[in-house]
């Protein structure tokens, strides 16, 4: 969406007789970041006047990348009218707490059970749901996107929705971030039917790691049968690696190396499976 705001921009200085390319790039550019003339002349002529390209680099190089800890950006950034109404919309005492995130993604069209969420909330910069999200954090991540409306961030969903189906690398990012979003600050595993219930949602066929369904099942009736109660960090990676090498059952039976560095909780997995054959 950023790139469709600074066409925007660029449009309505097109219709000005006189204005040189590059001076119609400097003007959007400077009144995107309201930054000094020189600096927006700097980071156009080092990105060919490409001003997405530029305005990324000033974003990362003045301003930094924006992230829990507090910090005064070089040039203080003057948020869209739209996109600060929003935020005091849904925020509770100028708090995005948890009841703020699940009303603001309930109007995206979203719950909290639907993987695009999850890239929602990646986006967003979460560590913990419930930990509220600043002003600043929320303000700042809606506007590197280019987004001040509720419209403009449907676009997105959808283009994060989009990547989580046919990026594996997205994917496994989001899939491994999830257990630190489910991880209790006290504990270093997850509640085995927690895992269940995301699992499910990740291993459908419309994403990148698409296994047999009745490898999925058989991986339930052994995590019960066996009375596995908890899941660690190592198992919930491992298991996506797993899946992305063996995508049937008679894949594993055919192909398992018992001697490969596998969890020995996947081990266990093999051998239950020799047993059900």
């Amino acid at each position: 969406m950023r790139r469709s705001l600074c066409d925007s921009l660029q449009s309505n200085k097109t219709r000005e007789k006189g204005v040189s390319p590059e001076q119609k790039a400097i003007e959007s550019f400077t009144s995107l970041t309201k930054c000094d003339l020189n600096v927006s002349r700097k980071y156009l002529q080092r990105n060919h006047w490409n001003i997405n390209y530029a305005l990324n680099d000033y974003y990362d190089k003045e301003i930094g990348t924006f992230t829990d800890e507090v910090s005064t950006p070089v040039h203080p950034i003057v948020y869209p009218k739209e996109l600060v109404q929003l935020f005091e919309h849904y925020s509770n005492n100028s708090l995005f707490d948890i009841d703020s995130l699940i009303k603001f993604i309930e109007d995206l069209g979203y719950n909290l059970e639907n993987i695009t969420t999850l890239c929602l909330v990646h986006l967003l910069g979460y560590t913990k749901l419930e930990e509220p999200l600043r002003r600043e954090q929320f303000l700042s991540k809606w506007f590197i996107e280019g987004c001040s409306t509720i419209l403009d961030m449907q676009e997105c969903m959808k283009r994060l929705d989009i990547k989580l189906r046919q990026n594996l690398q997205y994917f496994t990012l989001i899939y491994n971030y999830t257990f630190h979003l489910l991880l209790d600050s006290y504990r270093k595993d997850i509640d085995i039917n927690e895992c269940i219930q995301y699992w499910k949602l990740f291993f459908r066929p419309e994403y990148p790691v698409s296994i047999e369904q009745n490898l999925l099942e058989a991986w339930f009736r052994f995590l019960h049968d066996e009375g596995k109660m908890m899941i660690n960090k190592d198992t919930w990676q491992m298991l996506l690696v797993f899946f992305k090498k063996y995508s049937t059952v008679r894949e594993i039976m055919d192909d398992y190396d018992e001697s490969a560095a596998w969890p020995f909780i996947i081990d266990e997995f093999y051998e239950y499976l020799q047993d059900q054959q």
